[in-house]
């Protein structure tokens, strides 16, 4: 078999969480690709930039001999205008003889050449509601893109069933299209450590819709209430537009000795991060799956969560929910309960973690990307 992954969409800055998607699966196909009865050809075609090629490169050593790895790197393609060119104009020739073009994201070739298939990855369904985060050009494109890309592929997948209804709903592609395949962690679940240190955590890329506001708002409702408390606040992730005007609110606020702005860190270090914290909050407008949450939980640490998009379906009884996360006070509250918790949460979050093994999800997901029939047992 011959599949192509277009991963176009990712770059350095952005899709932070669909290149989060892409390697927990990809660290799981050298083991997967020992059961395969027949050679795999597998095409990546990537931007020139970012470093996606190296890290596909050292996650696929190991696999199988009968798997050929091949990385086109693509110059040229950091504007979207020039990757929506490229994407639909010339790739449909460069993977006109394989079998499955599969996209990352939701943007794959409209018309593909023989008999090649499409199957395309929504994670979420945010340019089709009130997003700050697209210009009205761009979100006209998304959503123009997304809905014809979805009807013409042959699958769809997405990473929660809140986004599976979303894309019956809005793009009107039936239930029976859809498969969903959690995003999930190659690594066992870490016992939690006694001796956390007094911060809540924020990790994501800056931008309007990640509403890192309401957070710092609850900050400051909460040491309004415990003004003996060193509880701090750190934000930990790449500028995509936000952060200016999230430093003035720190000003504002009055928390400048209390929150700190790490920028982008290195997977190292956000693990310390994360093992070090007390919770990771994250109130997402429209959320189609929140990795931090899954992230915290591996490390028996809860997070306090909107009561919006997937949020609340990938924290399950491991977090706090916060039903109008535009109410400072009930951020706050959130806050006192996990500070002050009268809750195991590193047995929930252990409890929790089981629902998103790799090993399954990642089988399900290569089982349904190759078809089962090019797969031993």
């Amino acid at each position: 078999m011959k599949l192509a992954i277009n991963c176009l969409s990712i770059n350095k800055k952005s899709a932070l969480g669909v290149r989060t998607f892409l390697l927990s699966h990809l660290r799981q196909l050298p083991v997967i690709s020992q059961g395969l009865a027949d050679e795999l050809e597998l095409l990546f075609i990537v931007q020139g930039q970012g470093g996606l090629s190296t890290d596909i490169a050292s996650t696929l050593r190991g696999v199988s001999t009968r798997v050929r790895v091949h990385i086109l790197e693509v110059s040229g393609c950091s504007h979207s205008i020039m990757r929506v060119l490229y994407e639909q104009c010339v790739l449909p020739m460069r993977v006109r003889s394989f079998d499955t073009i599969y996209s990352i994201n939701n943007a794959n070739p409209l018309f593909l050449l023989g008999k090649s298939r499409s199957i395309i990855t929504i994670h979420d369904l945010l340019p089709f509601k009130a997003s700050a985060r697209y210009g009205q050009l761009q979100k006209a494109y998304l959503r123009f893109f997304t809905k014809l890309c979805a009807r013409r592929a042959k699958r769809v997948f997405t990473v929660s069933h809140f986004t599976k209804s979303e894309i019956n709903e809005l793009l009107a592609v039936t239930f029976e299209k859809i498969s969903v395949f959690y995003n999930c962690l190659p690594y066992p679940f870490a016992e939690q450590k006694q001796d956390a240190e007094k911060y809540f955590l924020v990790v994501g890329g800056l931008n309007a819709d990640k509403r890192v506001d309401l957070s710092l708002r609850g900050l400051s409702e909460f040491l309004r209430r415990n003004p003996e408390s060193e509880v701090r606040m750190l934000i930990a992730g790449p500028d995509q537009g936000a952060q200016r005007q999230l430093e003035e609110l720190v000003e504002v606020l009055g928390l400048s000795h209390a929150v700190s702005f790490l920028g982008q860190v290195s997977e190292v270090e956000k693990n310390q991060l994360l093992a070090d914290c007390i919770a990771v909050t994250m109130m997402g407008r429209s959320e189609g799956f929140g990795i931090p949450v899954l992230e915290a939980m591996r490390f028996g640490k809860p997070s306090l969560v909107a009561d919006a998009g997937a949020l609340p379906e990938v924290a399950g009884k491991a977090g706090v929910v916060v039903k109008s996360p535009e109410d400072s006070g009930q951020v706050a509250d959130g806050m006192q309960a996990i500070f002050e918790p009268r809750a195991d949460w590193a047995a929930l979050c252990r409890a929790e973690y089981a629902r998103f093994g790799v090993s399954e999800a990642s089988h399900a997901f290569w089982m349904e990307l190759l078809q089962q029939q090019n797969l031993n047992g």
